[in-house]
């Protein structure tokens, strides 16, 4: 087991260029993508310095503060994510005095495009993620509105969620095809 300067070494070589390209990939402003990893960074030594004992497995500790810091910014920012878990974290597109244009119109593009894929899902996927992300219903109440049980709501969130990030990010050129093909 290292001691926490010795993790705070380890951080700074090899866990800082990480930072900054996952920031770039999932904010694709480099402003904010600098801001992120900064933060990122900052929560991560104040974690270090927090513990008490060894950490296990330094790897799996240092991501699951990066994943959430990254949440938490997002929800700070009211940014739309577009990572793996948070295809729906598009918390109100408010846009502050200081964003550049540019930005505005990708986040507006991004959240249109997102509303268009959301669109093209099947009635019971389209009715079950609005219900539970744009409504902010709990599993319980869209499964009340819906008329289906709550492990099909939990079904129908989860392979939603599958096939809306599928659909979002595949290349305009291939929208045409069949986007799901066994």
């Amino acid at each position: 087991m290292a001691d926490k300067t010795e993790y705070v070494e380890m951080l700074t070589k090899k866990y800082l260029p990480a930072f900054h390209a996952f920031a770039l990939k999932n904010v694709r402003d480099p402003h904010e993508a600098e801001e992120l990893s900064q933060e990122t960074a900052y929560q991560c030594v104040s974690a270090i310095h927090k513990t008490d004992g060894g950490i296990f497995n330094f790897n799996a500790f240092i991501w699951s503060i990066v994943h959430n810091t990254y949440k938490r910014w997002c929800a700070r920012k009211k940014y739309v994510s577009l990572d793996d878990d948070g295809l729906f974290d598009t918390f109100s597109n408010v846009m502050s005095d200081e964003v550049p244009l540019e930005a505005e119109i990708i986040r507006e593009d991004e959240t249109n495009r997102i509303h268009l894929e959301i669109s093209r899902l099947t009635d019971l996927y389209r009715k079950t993620l609005v219900c539970f992300y744009y409504d902010e219903m709990s599993i319980a109440e869209t499964s009340d509105k819906l008329g289906i049980s709550v492990e099909m709501v939990k079904f129908y969130l989860q392979k939603g969620r599958k096939k809306l990030k599928e659909a979002y990010t595949m290349s305009n050129t291939n929208i045409g095809e069949k986007s799901f093909n066994p």
